[in-house]
């Protein structure tokens, strides 16, 4: 959830969800939603083989969103 952070850290392998903090896999409610995240995240840990790479995977939010700490959604 936040790219800069993985790159510099270097994991083993590591899946890229541009959504906002506490919630990787995703909208609440939505559970075609996460499965499909999880479904890609899942394809990474049995494909990748390059250490320290970072996928962007396709999901998305789907609306522009900030992070403003003590703020509730």
């Amino acid at each position: 959830m936040m790219h800069d952070i993985l790159e510099l850290n270097r994991p083993p392998r590591a899946a890229f969800v541009d959504m906002p903090i506490g919630h990787p896999f995703g909208r609440p409610f939505d559970p075609a939603g996460q499965l499909a995240v999880l479904r890609d995240v899942l394809s990474l840990l049995a494909t990748a083989r390059e250490p320290g790479r970072v996928v962007d995977l396709p999901h998305g939010w789907g609306e522009p969103f900030t992070f403003t700490p003590g703020q509730r959604r």
